[in-house]
């Protein structure tokens, strides 16, 4: 996770959600802005990041395959979390 100048941001709250069976998993970034979930089944998903100071960002049709990496990169941009980018 980084913001618009390309820093770092930690502690960015992740919530990856399932459309079809509304299975939901969490996470946050470590210091590096690096985070990961792991044992995920195949299908389509939907990513949430939200951190304090910055817009909420929601990222649709991530699709996972059976034993397939999927690295999800996201630059947050600075305002209001009630604001959002979709």
């Amino acid at each position: 996770m980084t913001d618009p100048s390309g820093s770092v941001i930690p502690s960015v709250r992740i919530d990856l959600v399932q459309p079809e069976t509304n299975f939901r998993f969490s996470a946050v970034t470590n210091a590096e802005g690096i985070f990961r979930i792991q044992s995920l089944q195949p299908g389509t998903y939907q990513i949430t990041f939200e951190a304090a100071g910055f817009k909420r960002l929601v990222q649709g049709n991530i699709v996972l395959q059976t034993g397939a990496v999927a690295p999800v990169d996201a630059r947050l941009e600075i305002g209001s979390a009630s604001e959002s980018v979709q």
